[in-house]
């Protein structure tokens, strides 16, 4: 991104600083996609892909999918990636916060059955937390410094909203891109 508005840099951190900055370009570390109508799709943050040994899976498109349709039981959710069976790839796992009342009993296949409908990357499990660490209004967002620990891994909150307004994270192209 080339914009007078963006940020000149990490404050005291030229090292840093360098490390986003390609060719007077600012790398956000946002993954996008286009699709033939020209509509903008965000996927992902770099930081928050997850590398399986099938390929990049992107948590974003994931929790919305466990969002919207398995709703009577998820309020909200983070998908996040852990250590495979083979120690080098990553497996998909949801950090589940239920709804009230609800029971994530069967989550884990009815989730599957929906993301595979998606055409999207199956869980290797299903974790449930009571609720997620967030940052207050007015402080700064997280950026992955605040970790809740979910059995056996450690996580962190991605620094981004995760399905705004719970609708899908495509939108139009804006005008002259």
């Amino acid at each position: 991104m080339i914009t007078p508005s963006r940020t000149p840099g990490y404050r005291k951190n030229p090292r840093l600083t360098a490390s986003f900055e390609l060719n007077g370009f600012w790398l956000t570390g946002d993954v996008a996609r286009r699709d033939p109508e020209g509509n903008s799709c965000h996927l992902d943050r770099t930081v928050d892909v997850i590398g399986t040994s099938g390929g990049p899976v992107y948590s974003l498109p994931i929790e919305e999918v466990l969002i919207a349709d398995c709703a009577d039981v998820v309020r909200d959710c983070a998908v996040i990636g852990v250590p495979g069976p083979d120690g080098h790839a990553q497996v998909p796992i949801a950090v589940v916060q239920p709804q009230d009342g609800a029971s994530p009993d069967g989550l884990l296949e009815k989730g599957g059955k929906e993301l595979s409908a998606a055409g999207l990357a199956t869980l290797a499990a299903v974790e449930v937390v009571q609720d997620f660490p967030r940052a207050s209004p007015s402080s700064s967002p997280p950026a992955r410094s605040t970790a809740a620990t979910a059995p056996g891994w450690t996580w962190s909150a991605s620094p981004h909203p995760r399905s705004a307004g719970r609708g899908s994270a495509c939108a139009p192209a804006p005008a002259g891109s």
